[in-house]
């Protein structure tokens, strides 16, 4: 960690990737937001999503069968016997 960055590096030692100045970071972010505002990628984002809404319905039509055998298949699972871990922090 330097500067309050955590620097990835590869088994060698040698860092994967280069830390940006934050003048950089935040120019590079500012044209990626702008990019991103732009009528013509959310036009696109929309038409995309609903693409691959129906996709999913109607993958949801073709396999539900499966499914639902794969479901029955898991039914005797008891979830309640799960063991609980303790994730609160002690002070």
């Amino acid at each position: 960690m330097t500067n309050g960055v955590v620097l990835v590096k590869s088994v060698e030692g040698e860092s994967v990737c280069q830390v940006l100045r934050y003048e950089e970071f935040v120019s590079d972010y500012n044209s990626l937001r702008s990019h991103l505002l732009s009528g013509y990628v959310a036009s696109y984002s929309r038409y995309r999503l609903s693409i691959l809404e129906h996709v999913y319905k109607i993958h949801i039509l073709q396999n539900a069968g499966q499914e639902d055998q794969a479901t029955k298949a898991f039914s005797q699972i008891d979830y309640d016997s799960v063991i609980k871990v303790d994730t609160h922090i002690h002070h």
